[in-house]
């Protein structure tokens, strides 16, 4: 009986390795969804006096109503490829549409690509 249960033993143990050295991080070929992105209009951050954004109000098309969503702690706001502080993104969300990325999970507001045109990095 002892040796019967050592067999059966090793074998759980030695499926468990099989099944954790499978394990890919896409799992069965299904793609893992980290963010969702969004087309907007117009993204409008809500900042306090001390630039702490509270929310973040994304329009989708031209006189769509607002949706309103909570920003991550480690918000970000790029105006083409350059990263901008929140009181740039304030100035420049009326003029240009954005890409807003949002946690898939927790359905907070990760970064903000403001599209534009600007040309020699003058805003």
């Amino acid at each position: 009986m002892k040796i019967s249960n050592l067999v059966f033993f090793s074998v759980i143990l030695g499926l468990g390795q099989i099944a954790q050295a499978q394990q890919p991080e896409f799992y069965n070929g299904e793609i893992v969804t980290i963010e969702d992105g969004i087309e907007a209009h117009r993204v409008y951050p809500v900042a306090t006096s001390d630039n702490k954004v509270i929310e973040v109000r994304v329009s989708e098309c031209e006189g769509c109503l607002f949706d309103t969503y909570t920003p991550a702690k480690s918000i970000e706001f790029f105006v083409g490829e350059k990263a901008v502080e929140v009181a740039v993104a304030t100035k420049v969300s009326s003029k240009y549409s954005a890409v807003v990325l949002i946690d898939h999970v927790t359905r907070k507001v990760n970064s903000v690509y403001y599209n534009s045109r600007v040309v020699g990095g003058e805003m």
